[in-house]
């Protein structure tokens, strides 16, 4: 959920029944944007395929903007 510049964040397993680890956390959106962006970089890395790897730099790059 979206509050402004902040988001509330939740995490959970589920694999069984539904496991919640983290509930509400709030974080800052750029904070956000920025992590997954790094990450989807550093998964991107890795890909053998190169559309894949191009689509996700373009989204990673695209989220920094943001």
């Amino acid at each position: 959920m979206r509050r402004g510049p902040k988001v509330l964040v939740s995490a959970y397993d589920t694999l069984g029944a539904p496991e919640v680890h983290q509930l509400d956390h709030e974080i800052e959106l750029e904070r956000l944007l920025r992590g997954c962006a790094h990450a989807t970089l550093e998964d991107a890395r890795y890909s053998n395929e190169k559309m894949n790897r191009q689509i996700a730099e373009h989204l990673a790059e695209r989220a920094l903007r943001t």
